[in-house]
């Protein structure tokens, strides 16, 4: 087919052409404009920076994990517990459900950063969750880090309260003296004390955690409704071309069967 006959054909038809775009075209601009525009605002939190800084052992273990690291802690966010705690604090009375769809991580290439985006329709709200999205994961992080090293710490003061009971009866100007029960009491306890300066150690040299930034605002991602409009528009005049080319087919096939024969029937 020509060019001329393409031409041809849509003028034929172009009120139908017409038609199919300006409703098509016409309900997606009605709903575009109608829709909120949305806006985005991002946090970031870094595990690990002072022991980056220092160049400790487990500083260089974390540079080199990288993003693996941080796509492990962004996986984290999205917990029951870290929503719960961020609704609170944006004094918000959601259920975590909503808020974990508004949520998005990402995480830089070779880096244990990740993000956390938080879009909403309203910016100062955006800019508020996705700022207690990050203080509570920060939080959350570390209240489950000390309650651990809480419990082990209290298993090693008991076991160090139960020797010193001990020794007091074993040893000399004891109840019951024995110098064999009270030097491996003392080897015990001075192994205790030793797991406990360790786990001192370990829980102030523990991976810190915390906000690399808050958001400070939040930008318009927007309903992208110029787009959508010419998307619809190109979408609607190329169903509006095949619909022409339909009814300019039927239209030759009736020329072709409409003889006096068929018009006397």
């Amino acid at each position: 087919m020509e060019l001329s006959d393409f031409i041809g054909v849509i003028w034929r038809w172009k009120w139908l052409v017409l038609a199919i775009v300006l409703v098509v075209t016409g309900y997606v601009a009605a709903t575009s404009v109608r829709s909120q525009t949305a806006y985005s605002a991002e946090a970031s939190v870094i595990p690990g920076l002072p022991q980056i800084a220092a160049g400790s052992s487990a500083g260089i273990n974390i540079a080199q994990a990288g993003d693996r690291i941080g796509a492990t802690y962004s996986e984290l966010v999205l917990t029951q517990p870290v929503m719960e705690k961020a609704l609170q604090k944006a004094d918000l009375n959601w259920r975590p459900e909503v808020l974990r769809g508004m949520i998005s991580t990402s995480v830089p290439k070779n880096t244990p950063i990740f993000n956390i985006d938080v879009v909403d329709s309203d910016p100062g709200r955006a800019q508020l969750l996705a700022n207690a999205v990050a203080d509570s994961f920060v939080e959350y992080i570390q209240e489950a880090s000390n309650s651990s090293a809480d419990k082990v710490k209290g298993v090693l003061t008991k076991e160090l309260a139960d020797i010193d009971k001990q020794l007091a009866v074993v040893q000399p100007g004891g109840t019951a003296p024995d110098a064999n029960v009270a030097r491996a009491l003392s080897d015990r306890r001075q192994s205790a004390l030793k797991n406990y300066e360790t786990l001192l150690s370990q829980q102030a040299n523990n991976v810190d955690i915390r906000v690399a930034e808050h958001a400070s605002s939040a930008t318009m991602v927007g309903s992208q409704s110029t787009q959508k409009i010419m998307i619809a528009f190109i979408i609607s005049f190329a169903v509006g071309t095949s619909m022409a080319f339909v009814a300019d087919g039927i239209r030759k096939a009736v020329a072709k069967t409409g003889n006096p024969g068929l018009e006397k029937s």
